[in-house]
């Protein structure tokens, strides 16, 4: 049961990883997206918790994997692509978002769009407002939203 575990969470995480960095290269006009190091700490915590049910060699070795998939996992850009928007990998594309929204805070721009049932966000400084705002119109003017 250790091994298929182990195995299991390696195979797992390592294709997820994969998988979220190759769509990450699609992106365009990068933007922060949140907090990156939680799911970082997610992937460090499941190896975590195989090691200390199991603590063998195996154990190790997923924790280790795991702990670098977090890590590759806070280096995935996220922003505006060709056809959507890219969030930690995962594809959005414009034509599926409604309600695209940009809006300027004390501290941030914020772009908010909503995705099916959720409403997703994407930042990014306020140096870059003008930037951002004329790359939503274009995408507007081109009819993908």
């Amino acid at each position: 049961m250790n091994i298929l575990f182990n195995i299991i969470l390696i195979v797992l995480a390592v294709a997820l990883t994969l998988y979220h960095l190759f769509q990450g290269r699609k992106v365009i006009r990068e933007c922060r997206c949140g907090n990156k190091i939680v799911i970082g700490l997610l992937f460090f915590g499941c190896g975590l918790i195989a090691f200390l049910k199991y603590g063998d060699i195996l154990s190790m070795i997923t924790l280790a994997i795991l702990a670098i998939c977090g890590g590759l996992y806070s280096v995935i850009p996220s922003g505006f692509a060709k056809d959507g928007f890219i969030i930690l990998g995962k594809f959005f594309p414009y034509g599926d978002c409604d309600e695209i929204k940009i809006e300027a805070t004390a501290k941030r721009v914020e772009i908010s769009f909503r995705y099916k049932r959720g409403v997703r966000f994407l930042f990014g400084e306020l140096s870059e407002r003008k930037e951002l705002e004329n790359l939503i119109r274009k995408v507007r003017s081109e009819g993908k939203l």
